[in-house]
């Protein structure tokens, strides 16, 4: 009988592959390691980028300072950025310091054309009354801007970078818009002389970076046809000869400097003899007491002129009505009972007479957006980005544009969110008044700058303050890796690992924290630890940090591990808007690496391959006794003892085999003897 026809023969074959592959794992299994360990550098060469060094912009520059603010130095004092590029650019870990070397790190982003203000409430860069110096590094460290002033700085006088490429100092203040020199002055000096000859020469000296007065330097001309009159008050309810005022709008794209422009009317005539800048979407006011253009109450026309004496714009009016402002909105003039002196202009008429109702009808007309350049839309141009508007000084009144990411009473009643490209910001109602709004209406909101609990918002004072102007707009969320400032307020996506869930709070792998809300009507039990989810919602800011706010069921999804996307650490917050939360310092991994290395793969390839021929030649000639002598001959002491055993319980297995042979064929035999 074969070998392969004796009974067991596949279980002792088993026991061989066994004894081989333990035998086997103790040889292959250390050169596999050692392999890996030798070829690390070269495998990582083929899956990651070589390292070089990052180039960082040089656009970014210190445009203004304000040293010496009215109200509180600890809080209102500021340093201004600009970035004078069409692109956006990181500002993560750019820094900015004083005198006393004292370094605020930046984070976030700052827009093309955009302005960053610092208020020392957020950096404690203290600027000295009597002169600092003001720097701004790249990351690397290496000097980007650097800034003196001197001497002693009054009140509410900012030091400020002018298009005539010197720094002035200037009673207007404007931070998060163009620099506007107004009555420019320099800085007080340190001890009043009564002297006027030894006070001038102080001027001159002590102050190196204040400007000089130097009438022979002829600031340069703008020329724009997209300045135009807006608002005029020819009978307000005070004083003609103090209240009355002309307003100027700049409807273009271009901030335009007014320098050697005219306003006119029948009798007299103003010049703009200082640099004076209108922003775009500005708009600058012009009392009668500058101007001395007094506006006759029984009518009169008004005539903008550039500096080559064109006309720009012109408007006539006929008798006036005290209290009543004469504004230009929607392609025509009107008046209106609603002054706007430097903002958007509102058309409110008195009631009728034979109206039962004595209360006001306000009727502020919705503008569609226009193409750049087009003036018959001032509403709509003189929005603000809700980037710009978070620049706004606190108290600050204005107009900005946005989609609505989640509706009222989801998360308070008292509030909602919008966003635009740039960012997002929470809209506020003491009253709980809101219009009617779903997600993805595209609203006009006009209100106050304000904060709480560390998150800058809109104040609204009742819903006229919310103008829908389109519907069913589509939001796509911002898929998240790290934190960047701009996307607080904004809809955005994050993905992680849930680690703990404390409250309401369920903290990720990744760093991020998401915070359910029980208007939502969700609930911390939607996670499991560890699972890994990918959560939609809201970026908010707290005291207690950055969280992302999901607004409904369709907001939470799971994810597969293999449809997780490695992030990196989260980035310190800016700690003008935010604490930082703690979030676990991870390594970044590229999204196509493999916790296994090819080398280790190729290597178990390989005894795969092995194992599988050794086990075919056993099959095959395992009895024969070279197989047997050369694989003692590999000095495989645990082999050749299984073989041992193997051939002892073979060879009993066979005595027992031929015994029974032997007995069947004697049965046999003595069958046939006695049948026959």
């Amino acid at each position: 009988m074969s070998a392969a026809g004796k009974p067991g023969s596949a279980f002792m074959l088993y026991k061989i592959f066994l004894g081989v592959l333990l035998s086997l794992s103790q040889i292959v299994l250390p050169v596999t390691v050692w392999a890996d360990c030798e070829n690390t550098n070269n495998t990582n060469d083929s899956v990651t980028l070589p390292i070089t060094s990052p180039v960082y912009s040089t656009a970014v520059s210190i445009v203004e300072l304000l040293p010496n603010p009215s109200g509180s130095e600890s809080s209102d004092e500021f340093i201004e950025l600009y970035n004078d590029s069409t692109d956006t650019i990181d500002l993560t870990d750019w820094m900015v310091s004083d005198a006393t070397a004292t370094d605020y790190v930046l984070s976030g982003s700052i827009g093309a054309n955009q302005y960053l203000v610092i208020y020392r409430e957020a950096s404690h860069l203290a600027l000295n009354n009597t002169g600092d110096t003001v720097e701004l590094f790249h990351p690397d460290g290496a000097l980007v801007d650097t800034i003196t002033y001197t001497g002693s700085v009054d009140d509410d006088v900012s030091y400020a970078y002018t298009t005539a490429t010197d720094w002035q100092w200037s009673i207007t203040a404007t931070p998060g818009r163009s620099n506007v020199i107004t009555n420019t002055e320099t800085a007080e000096e340190d001890e009043p002389d009564e002297d006027a000859e030894a006070t001038e020469e102080d001027d001159t000296t002590e102050n190196t970076n204040s400007p000089e007065e130097d009438d022979t330097i002829e600031p340069s001309h703008d020329f724009s046809d997209d300045i135009m009159l807006s608002e005029l008050l020819p009978d307000p309810a005070g004083s003609d000869a103090t209240d009355e005022w002309i307003e100027l709008y700049n409807a273009g794209q271009a901030d335009v400097n007014l320098y050697d422009w005219q306003i006119t009317d029948a009798s007299n005539d103003y010049t703009f003899s200082d640099v004076s800048t209108i922003t775009t979407g500005g708009y600058i006011v012009l009392p009668v007491t500058d101007s001395g253009i007094s506006l006759n109450n029984s009518g009169e026309t008004i005539s903008l002129l550039d500096p080559a004496g064109e006309v720009i714009d012109t408007v006539t009016y006929e008798a006036a009505t005290t209290g009543e402002s004469y504004v230009y909105l929607n392609d025509t003039w009107q008046w209106t009972t609603t002054l706007t002196p430097g903002s958007i202009n509102v058309i409110t008429a008195e009631a009728d007479e034979e109206d039962d109702d004595d209360s006001a009808d306000t009727t502020t007309v919705a503008p569609a957006v226009t193409n750049a350049g087009d003036d018959g839309d001032i509403m709509a141009s003189a929005a603000l980005s809700i980037a710009a508007v978070k620049q706004q000084p606190k108290g600050t009144d204005v107009v900005t544009h946005g989609i609505v990411n989640v509706t009222p009473t989801v998360f308070s009643d008292n509030y909602f969110y919008i966003q635009d490209d740039t960012t997002g910001i929470q809209i506020y109602s003491s009253d709980k008044d809101f219009p009617e709004l779903a997600i993805g209406d595209e609203v006009q909101i006009t209100g106050t700058v304000s904060e709480a609990n560390g998150e800058l918002k809109i104040n609204i004072a009742a819903a006229d303050d919310v103008m829908i102007q389109s519907q069913t707009n589509i939001l796509s969320p911002v898929i998240l890796a790290e934190y960047n400032e701009s996307n607080l307020g904004q809809f955005v996506e994050v993905s992680g690992e849930v680690t703990e869930k404390s409250g309401n709070t369920i903290m990720f792998d990744s760093g991020w924290n998401v915070y359910i809300k029980q208007n939502t009507g969700l609930s911390t039990t939607l996670f499991s630890n560890g699972e890994h989810y990918t959560v939609r919602g809201v970026l908010t800011g707290s005291d207690d940090g950055i969280r992302v706010q999901p607004r409904l069921a369709e907001d939470i999804g799971t994810l597969t591990l293999a449809d997780s996307t490695p992030t990196t650490s989260l980035e310190k917050y800016a700690s003008h808007i935010v604490q930082p939360v703690q979030a676990q310092e991870l390594t970044e991994i590229s999204g196509s690496a493999s916790p296994v290395t090819t080398s280790a793969w190729l290597w178990w390839y390989g005894v795969i391959a092995g194992l599988g021929v050794t086990l075919v030649v056993v099959m095959i000639g395992w009895r024969v006794p070279v197989v047997r002598q050369r694989l003692v001959s590999f000095g495989l002491e645990r082999v050749h003892a299984w073989a041992t055993q193997l051939d002892r319980w073979a060879g009993l297995e066979k005595n027992t085999t031929d015994l029974n042979v032997q007995n069947r064929y004697h049965e046999s035999r003595l069958s046939r003897k006695t049948s026959t």
